[in-house]
């Protein structure tokens, strides 16, 4: 794989995760307590889940563009190259 296409969109997923990740750490600590603040909690958890889709939405693409190249090999396999015969 040495799309940079596939590899930055790799890149911007595990980002994506790892930040996502850390907020879900920081709404347990936020929410640790009996006097939290529901709205900053709230907050968080909606950046954690804009995180993830962006994450997921990110590895889609490079299925996608995975699933591109295959097909794009294998018809070149299976169809015979344009052959011109000549007597």
């Amino acid at each position: 794989m040495r799309n940079p296409f596939q590899i930055s969109l790799l890149v911007v997923a595990g980002f994506a995760f790892v930040v996502a990740f850390m907020l879900w750490g920081v709404i347990a600590q936020v929410t640790d307590y009996a006097g939290y603040d529901p709205f900053e909690a709230t907050v968080l958890w909606g950046w954690t889940i804009a995180l993830a889709i962006v994450g997921a939405t990110a590895i889609l693409g490079v299925v996608a563009i995975a699933g591109v190249g295959w097909e794009l090999r294998r018809s070149r396999e299976r169809e015979p190259h344009d052959v011109v015969t000549t007597r």
